[in-house]
């Protein structure tokens, strides 16, 4: 049996599925990025196209090096 509570607060959802958001797309302002150690350009920009049509921005992904280590980075483009 399930007990019938009021008043309890909801947790908020932070990316719809009410998991933490892994990538910071929703925070970056026009012209900033963020970069991913690890991660390949392809998962990444799967990820931005989720957000681009969430928010209605644009972002563009690549693959780089950053200090020798290679993975991805996400720039907010409009």
């Amino acid at each position: 049996m399930y007990k019938i509570e009021k008043n309890v607060e909801m947790p908020k959802e932070v990316d719809g599925r009410g998991a933490k958001a892994k990538y910071p797309f929703e925070n970056l302002k026009l012209g900033e990025s963020f970069f991913a150690p690890g991660v390949d350009a392809k998962d990444l920009s799967n990820v931005s196209m989720y957000w681009k049509r969430k928010l209605k921005r644009n972002y563009t992904v690549r693959t780089v090096t950053d200090e020798g280590v290679s993975g991805s980075r996400a720039w907010r483009t409009e």
